[in-house]
């Protein structure tokens, strides 16, 4: 009994023993899983640091891009990240990249990424000739653009217009990289599938290109201007001069192929090409011509474009046979609108017996109205599905550019090669020799321009000024249009360019009253105050004048009738100036002139008096640094800026140089040598030579940007150590354009003349007047991904 009982109390401490074990084990593991699970949460805390972090890196980048720093501490939630950033000067063989790095404390590594910046002409300043339009499944529309060797998409909220492909520079280049970094030639016509994909009439190099999330490949066309490859793979097959597409449902792509007077199409499954309308000749070449008849025996002659309906007919604009012709696949091929011979009649009779003129562009509804681009016509007509009737719905039939506020059948259009109807029923026009865009309201029939694609017309671009107006929530860039004799204003978000100041015609007149109707002469340099107010360097006038923000009323602040010196200390009204080629505002409210023939520096300051800052009056020279500023002698001042701690920067442009007037009033030189040339990139600023300076700025960090307008570059001193170094521009020195889309140390300029920074409220972008190209360009930070 004695031996059962301790049998039983064995057993039952034996059991207490296991399980005390087991929950060791278990609180054990629960501690564990806990313990993983900080670490884990603690992980992800450090990785969104690091990323905040490099996000503020990028954000001070933005504002002062010439911006480096080692090991700099970055507080988040309480951390100290160490972040720095660095010329890459080893990395990947990008020596302009910019690496940003960031290390939390204790962290494995650090999260890095590189960038460059890349340059591009601003979309107002490069010439367009829109032809065939399609939109994509959002209804967000998109153009090929023949002049620019580009398609551009167009933000249907903003009408802001927006590169997707190309790089303005015609060629053929950039399958398996970025869409907007390739090259096109001439491209006159898209089309994009259900899913996204669009595919480009690359006419000029006898291609059909498509982009796909962002990158580019060819589709079809072996490059060779000719025909052949049916029934074989398309990339195998000629091509010659492909003008448009369409894309079913299926993914099957519909091909005009202008040159060989045919429509051929692409399997979306196995690739391969084959003729579905048009005729093969005896010989094997094409039969270009007129014909009806079975679609594969019918002869075409040039198809400019095609439409395909869901339920399976295909359109073709038959443009040399000046009618629109119309089949299934397998079928015949029909005639739905034009007759025999070109010209401009049968409105309000049947679409058969009328008279086309080159109709270039089709489009097809959803209720199966006919709209054509009767390009020769200059105008738009539309055959009705219920009656077949033709009618002009837009245009006279005669050239010009007239009309917006109209009724579009009183619009002159010029040459449309395209025509869009959005599910809304506003029509679109590609009115393509005028390089804009018109639409024609469905409600109420009224015609307007809805986006200005054209060059704008620049002439010697020069000086320029950013504005953010508070109160839109909008960034403006101010542009002196030299040559022109105007100021023009550019909405960054639209892309819309207004006139603010100048008629066109070179004088003087218009003081108190509208600055739009006043006349200036050959002005130079603009700056903007606090208040939106703008200050005019007008200086075959010899003035400084005024613009008011609220009034738009123009009056001369600095500056009379009479070029010359006056001396200083008196009304700025009164003061002869000479020749004044920049001005300059501070936060204050005094501005700066760079009165340029009569080699001063010179402010006006707040009650209107004006003073000496630099020079000696009209003797030029290149003397005393390190002395009082206004003892020494300068040559022919071209640009003048002041940081936020009152040090003024000048462009010694007759020097060769970038100078300084401290605070104290002292001068010295912080870039060039006084001799022309374009050397010491990568050394001391003060040891390089530069040519021709015309423009400064500087940075939040000290960098000084130039204008290093005699070696078509912008250069930049960077303020952490005094090195010089080219920031955008080919070096060494390279005159002309040779294309947009690229990093800006490969981009050509001929005679940058101006620079602004657009700091945060601009998203970092860098302006450049590129004044013998007549262009705008912008520079802008991209990822650089291959780095790492």
């Amino acid at each position: 009994m004695r031996n059962d009982k301790g049998f039983i109390l064995i057993t039952l401490l034996f059991m207490l023993l296991l399980l005390s074990v087991t929950a060791f084990m278990l609180n054990s593991r629960s501690g564990l899983q806990s313990r993983m699970a900080y670490n884990q949460t603690q992980a992800v805390q450090t990785h969104l640091g690091q990323v905040s972090v490099l996000e503020k890196t990028i954000w001070k980048l933005n504002q002062s891009p010439g911006w480096r720093t080692l090991n700099e501490s970055f507080p988040y939630n309480g951390t100290a990240y160490t972040g720095t950033v660095l010329d890459s000067s080893g990395v990947a063989g990008y020596s302009d990249a910019v690496t940003i790095s960031v290390k939390a404390p204790g962290g494995a590594g650090p999260l890095k990424e590189s960038f460059r910046y890349y340059m591009d002409t601003l979309p107002p300043f490069i010439n367009k000739k829109p032809y065939r339009l399609r939109a994509d499944a959002a209804g967000t529309l998109y153009f090929a653009d023949t002049d620019s060797n580009s398609i551009w998409r167009i933000n249907a909220a903003s009408g802001a217009i927006i590169r997707v492909v190309g790089n303005d520079n015609s060629g053929f280049s950039g399958d398996g990289g970025q869409a907007i970094l390739a090259q096109l030639n001439g491209p006159q016509g898209l089309c994009i599938s259900s899913t996204g994909e669009m595919y480009i009439a690359d006419t000029r190099n006898h291609r059909i290109r498509k982009v796909s999330f962002g990158g580019i490949s060819t589709y079809a066309g072996n490059g060779t201007n000719g025909y052949g490859g049916d029934g074989g793979s398309a990339l195998n097959a000629a091509l010659s001069n492909p003008k448009s597409c369409a894309v079913d449902s299926t993914g099957n792509l519909y091909i005009a192929d202008s040159g060989n007077c045919m429509i051929r199409k692409i399997d979306a499954t196995t690739k391969i090409i084959t003729l579905v309308a048009g005729r093969v000749g005896e010989d094997g070449h094409p039969d270009c011509g007129f014909s009806e008849g079975l679609a594969t025996k019918a002869k075409l002659n040039n198809p400019s474009d095609l439409y395909k309906t869901s339920s399976g007919d295909i359109y073709v604009a038959d443009t040399e046979n000046n009618r629109i012709r119309k089949f299934k696949e397998g079928g015949n091929m029909s005639t739905v609108a034009g007759s025999a011979g070109s010209g401009y009649s049968g409105d309000y009779g049947p679409a058969t017996a009328a008279l086309l003129n080159g109709s270039a562009g089709i489009f097809v509804d959803s209720a199966n109205n006919i709209y054509i681009a009767d390009t020769g016509n200059h105008c738009i007509r539309k055959v009705s599905a219920e009656t077949g009737t033709i009618t002009t719905v837009a245009g006279t039939g005669w050239a010009g550019y007239y009309g917006d506020g109209l009724f579009a059948w009183w619009a002159r259009l010029d040459s449309p090669a395209g025509v869009y109807v959005n599910s809304t029923g506003d029509m679109i026009i590609s009115d393509t020799m005028n390089s804009t865009l018109r639409k024609v309201a469905a409600s109420t029939g009224i015609i307007s321009t809805m986006a200005i694609t054209a060059s704008s017309g620049l002439n010697a671009p020069r000086g320029m000024v950013t504005y953010y107006d508070r109160n839109e929530g909008k960034m403006y860039l101010y542009i002196v249009d030299m040559k022109n004799h105007r100021v023009r204003k550019l909405d960054i978000l639209t892309n819309k360019l207004t006139t603010v100041a100048g008629t066109g015609t070179a004088g003087f007149s218009g003081d108190g009253g509208a600055a739009t109707g006043a006349t200036l002469d050959t002005p130079g340099g603009i700056a903007v105050d606090s208040s939106g107010n703008l200050f005019i360097a007008d200086t075959n006038n010899s003035r400084i004048r005024k613009v008011d923000f609220l009034t738009g009323i123009i009056i001369t602040v600095a500056g009379k009738n009479i070029s010359g010196y006056d001396q200083d200390e008196h009304a700025a009204t009164s003061a002869k100036l000479n020749k004044p080629s920049d001005v300059f505002v501070d936060a204050s409210g005094t501005f700066f002139i760079a009165d340029t023939q009569n080699h001063l520096i010179r402010k006006v300051d707040t009650s209107g008096t004006i003073h000496t800052v630099a020079g000696t009056a009209r003797i030029a020279g290149y003397s005393g640094d390190g002395g009082s500023a206004t003892s020494a002698q300068i040559s022919s001042p071209g640009g003048v800026f002041v940081d936020v701690s009152g040090n003024v920067y000048f462009a010694d442009t007759g020097n060769n140089s970038v100078r300084k007037v401290n605070t104290s009033a002292i001068i010295s030189t912080v870039a060039g040598t006084g001799l022309a040339g374009y050397l010491g990139d990568g050394g001391a600023a003060t040891s390089a030579t530069l040519t021709s300076p015309t423009d400064v700025r500087v940075d939040g960090s000290g960098s000084l940007f130039i204008a290093d307008s005699g070696n078509h570059a912008v250069r930049v001193v960077t303020g952490y150590d005094g090195k010089i170094k080219t920031f955008a521009g080919v070096f060494p020195k390279s005159s002309g354009f040779n294309g947009d889309n690229q990093p800006a140390v490969a981009a050509k300029m001929n005679g940058p003349s101006g620079v602004v920074l657009s700091g945060t409220n601009g998203n970092g972008k860098i302006y450049i007047s590129d004044t013998v190209n007549n262009k705008i360009r912008v520079l802008m930070l991209r990822k650089v991904k291959e780095l790492y």
